[in-house]
């Protein structure tokens, strides 16, 4: 996803946000994920809401997609 430029290095510059996806349901976090990476999102699932902490702290995601 490209969320700003860089204008005063002459340059465009593009700035991935990446999106955290919990659901339980494997085939539900597969589904979000086919509709968000191919407009640039990159994504992290999870399955386990026992994990959230740990990933967010691994993954630093920006922004979080709970489905429960």
């Amino acid at each position: 996803m490209h969320l700003y430029s860089a204008e005063n290095y002459g340059e465009k510059s593009a700035v991935q946000k990446k999106v955290l996806i919990v659901d339980d349901s494997p085939a539900q976090v597969k589904l979000i994920q086919g509709l968000l990476e191919p407009e640039g999102y990159p994504s992290v699932g999870l399955n386990d809401p026992r994990r959230i902490e740990e990933t967010i702290t691994a993954e630093r995601p920006c922004m979080i997609c709970w489905t429960w």
